[in-house]
């Protein structure tokens, strides 16, 4: 139960957050967050995540997991958060486990509403994909060119085929299989 301070606090923030005054908004956010917030923990892992003098992408995607577990796993708002996350932690260049990505990639792979947050992660990072220990970054690109919705999806994802071809990607995170499958 939100009490009348706290809304106002989170008013305050949301204010903050719209004029820019990032400092002040994270001094009204983090108390909130740590309280429960849904909405506090948003705005915050959007300062983290964006706002480049505050930028702290681990804190971001701490925030964004803990939004996407109180999201129903079978709704839109879980799907665009679990893409959300996974942006976050490709951009996380000291990013050392790769469990919670490789679970991610899964979920994105499974997708119910938009096979298109495959097609744009894919994109996105292509460059770090691997597969199966294998740099397989072509895998994520074709199972991208099967479920683009667009001709000009699938011309974009033939041009990174090509260049693929030409210049193999270096980095690379592991994407593994689901048990059972």
């Amino acid at each position: 139960m939100t009490t009348p301070s706290q809304a106002d606090n989170l008013q305050s923030a949301i204010e903050k957050f719209e004029q820019h005054e990032y400092p002040r908004a994270i001094e009204l956010l983090e108390p909130l967050v740590k309280l429960g917030s849904v909405k506090a923990k948003s705005y915050l892992a959007e300062i983290y995540w964006h706002v480049e003098d505050y930028k702290d992408l681990k804190r971001a995607a701490q925030l964004q997991k803990e939004l996407n577990e109180i999201y129903d796993s079978s709704s839109r708002a879980y799907e665009i958060g679990v893409f959300r996350e996974t942006l976050m932690l490709l951009e996380t260049s000291d990013y050392a486990d790769n469990t919670r990505l490789n679970s991610l990639f899964m979920s994105l792979k499974d997708s119910r509403y938009d096979r298109n947050l495959l097609l744009a992660a894919s994109i996105a990072k292509s460059d770090r994909i691997k597969t199966l220990k294998r740099e397989r970054p072509l895998a994520l690109y074709l199972k991208a060119f099967k479920y683009a919705t667009s001709f000009s999806q699938k011309r974009r994802i033939l041009g990174l085929i090509l260049i693929e071809f030409f210049m193999p990607s270096k980095k690379s995170i592991i994407v593994v299989p689901r048990p059972g499958q």
